[in-house]
């Protein structure tokens, strides 16, 4: 709610603590949802893009079995980004467990498999 500002005034700062909270709590969506902020942080956002940090809250949320946190680490390993170099082992490692947690929940609408 406090990044698109429904029903209180937007506020990124704030959100982020909240899902850190979260996050820290073992919530894995909260996890990923941080590691978002970090990674593409909206035009408007006094968050700044850091790719190290984003990896770190990701590798936790995947650890939880977040597929959508896990086919984000695939992609980072495919294409590489800022100081995260191409990886193809590592790639398929996320891959196959994206693959894997979606065959298991019978498909993720927002996750294609391959």
């Amino acid at each position: 709610m406090r990044i698109q500002g429904i029903g209180c005034e937007k506020n990124f700062t704030q959100a982020l603590a909240a899902f850190k909270e979260g996050c820290k709590r073992d919530d894995a969506n909260s996890c990923n949802r941080v590691a978002t902020m970090y990674m593409s942080p909206a035009l408007d956002s006094p968050i700044k893009r850091d790719i190290q940090q984003a990896k770190a809250y990701l590798e936790k949320a995947c650890d939880a079995n977040f597929a959508p946190a896990c086919h984000n680490l695939a992609v980072m390993y495919k294409k590489g980004d800022e100081s995260i170099q191409k990886d193809q082992f590592k790639y398929e490692e996320y891959r196959v467990k994206t693959e894997k947690l979606i065959d298991q929940a019978g498909g993720i609408s927002s996750i294609k498999s391959s």
